[in-house]
């Protein structure tokens, strides 16, 4: 499995989980600010689902990152 590519949802949420924590902010106060609601973040945060491009770009300006960051594998 090493030899394999990750899931892109699944790396997104890798990332995503990352970029968090190096915020310092919890979830919450991250999915406030880009506007959406704290399940819908959590979704994404657990590879349930994979956000709307207007979605990760609110995840990435609230982050502090660029649009293709989360999403890089």
């Amino acid at each position: 499995m090493a030899d394999q590519e990750l899931n892109p949802r699944i790396a997104m949420a890798m990332n995503l989980c990352d970029y968090i924590a190096l915020s310092g902010k919890t979830q919450n106060q991250i999915a406030r600010e880009a506007g959406m609601g704290s399940s819908t973040l959590s979704s994404y945060v657990t590879g349930a689902r994979y956000p709307r491009p207007t979605q990760l770009a609110a995840l990435a300006k609230v982050l502090g990152v660029t649009v293709s960051q989360p999403t890089d594998g």
